[in-house]
């Protein structure tokens, strides 16, 4: 963990090159998170990163810390305050629960395109992501009134290296009856249709939306 101590930022203010793109990603140690952030690194684009770790991990950006073009902030997102010479585009990747008008604050101020990750469960009535459908219609009012280019993608289960086990999907349920040497007894009783995404294709979907 010494890496990530030497590596990670305590203040607003971030040494970032004008001459390249910026984006911020919010929920930066998450599964989804730390997978666009390297993807984005992996683009030429800096990446500062913030999270607080209530859900996501240390060990998820271990590696990705050790670029000079990523910067990490361990911080609430609702209380960010950023001094940059430029920010092009906020990736809300974060877990629920939390006021994101200071994130969109920051889109407004530096005129970032901003794009918020919501779950396809929310078209079922008996989703439980009110917090999401709640933000999403925050985040199109906001747009609108500050004249933002802002998206919403909703995406289905997605699955992979540092993935979340407990999300409901076939293929999911598989890879854990794999790991816990079940799979024979599981395969017996999944139907196996899925929406489930594997991590590259998400990450690749968000930056193209």
């Amino acid at each position: 963990m010494e890496d990530f101590k030497e590596n990670s930022i305590d203040k607003a203010s971030i040494n970032v090159s004008r001459n390249s793109p910026v984006a911020l990603v919010v929920g930066a140690a998450g599964f989804l998170g730390s997978h666009l952030s390297e993807k984005l690194l992996d683009l030429k684009v800096q990446v500062i990163g913030v999270d607080n770790f209530k859900s996501g991990k240390k060990e998820n950006i271990m590696e990705v810390i050790k670029d000079s073009h990523f910067h990490f902030i361990n911080t609430d997102a609702e209380n960010l305050t950023l001094n940059l010479p430029r920010l092009d585009y906020i990736f809300i990747v974060a877990g629920e629960g939390w006021r994101v008008l200071k994130i969109l604050s920051l889109a407004k101020e530096y005129k970032a395109k901003i794009i918020f990750i919501s779950w396809i469960d929310l078209y079922d009535h008996r989703s439980s992501f009110g917090w999401f459908k709640k933000i999403e219609g925050e985040l199109a009012d906001f747009a609108k009134d500050h004249h933002l280019n802002a998206r919403v993608l909703r995406l289905s289960p997605v699955y992979g290296p540092r993935m979340n086990l407990e999300v409901s999907d076939p293929i999911i349920s598989l890879i854990v009856a794999s790991l816990e040497d079940k799979l024979q007894e599981e395969s017996t009783a999944v139907d196996f249709s899925t929406r489930a995404l594997y991590i590259s294709d998400a990450t690749k979907l968000i930056i193209k939306s």
